[in-house]
């Protein structure tokens, strides 16, 4: 909502005033649609990954024997470094993340949804396990799996340089 300078002004969920309801209805909905499509970014990312790790392996199994001591330590260096720089590209999108999935975590607090009888009698809207949305205490699964992923490619790759003549 604006006033009538043009800036904008808070939204009071608590009032009776419908348009502020929808304000932040707004908001939330299209919050929760970008968190959607960041974690299908963050998917097909990790997924482009995978690949592209699975061809250079491929690849240096194919021409290994080509390979000595040097190159292979070399080639063993860049593949950490290519892996260390997307898991820290990841703790930054984490990071980003959690900063918009904790707006979330505000607007679910404000409507109650973890309270009970709020929208169901004995009950509340929302799992309870859905409480650390947005919170540091949340752990969410594409990143845990991107952690796994990455580490694991690399030390797959590296055991893979090292060993693979």
């Amino acid at each position: 909502m604006k006033n009538k300078s043009g800036a904008f002004m808070p939204v009071d969920v608590h009032s009776d005033n419908n348009e502020s309801k929808k304000a932040l209805s707004q908001i939330y909905d299209n919050i929760q649609d970008r968190l959607k499509e960041f974690r299908t970014l963050m998917t097909k990312l990790l997924f482009g990954f995978m690949s592209v790790s699975a061809v250079l392996i491929g690849l240096i199994v194919k021409y290994a024997e080509s390979f000595d001591f040097q190159a292979r330590l070399v080639l063993g260096f860049g593949f950490f470094l290519l892996i260390v720089f997307f898991i820290y590209m990841t703790r930054k999108l984490e990071i980003y993340f959690l900063e918009v999935a904790g707006v979330v975590h505000k607007i679910d607090n404000i409507y109650g949804v973890f309270e009970v009888n709020v929208y169901a009698k004995g009950a509340t809207l929302f799992p309870d396990n859905w409480k650390n949305f947005g919170t540091s205490k949340w752990n969410e699964p594409i990143f845990k799996a991107s952690y796994f992923g990455l580490i694991g490619v690399c030390l797959f790759g590296l055991l893979v340089i090292i060993f693979v003549k």
